[in-house]
């Protein structure tokens, strides 16, 4: 039987205390406290490298294809969720800015009658 040693904190391991994560090897305490799981799909990943907010962590990938901030409070959102001004705007807004902004400017400096709720993925196709 062969003990590892925690790359955290230095505890010496038993072998079936031992895990190892991107090269390094962890004892059980140091593995949770320094890493989470992706709210998404499920792998491992360093809380220092997540991705989203600490309600629903994200792995880079994931944040990547799915997820966004809004530009105007940073919330995170899915981009299914995601509003846009108009057809011309990169900048998303959750669903609490985009009406604020919506409503912000009755002499029309904000496109009222533009404003629509558009997916990533559809802004993407057109």
């Amino acid at each position: 039987m062969r003990n590892e040693t925690c790359a955290e904190c230095g505890r010496v391991l038993l072998e079936e205390e031992a895990t190892e994560f991107e090269g390094r090897v962890y004892c059980p305490e140091c593995l949770d406290s320094l890493t989470t799981f992706c709210r998404y799909c499920g792998d491992r990943i360093f809380r220092d490298d997540n991705e989203g907010s600490s309600d629903t962590p994200l792995c880079y990938g994931c944040y990547e294809n799915y997820y966004t901030h809004c530009g105007r409070c940073g919330e995170l959102i899915h981009n299914d969720r995601a509003y846009y001004m108009d057809d011309l705007d990169d900048v998303p807004y959750c669903e609490h800015c985009y009406h604020i902004l919506y409503r912000a400017d009755p002499a029309g400096d904000i496109p009222h009658l533009y404003g629509s709720l558009r997916s990533a993925r559809n802004r993407e196709i057109g």
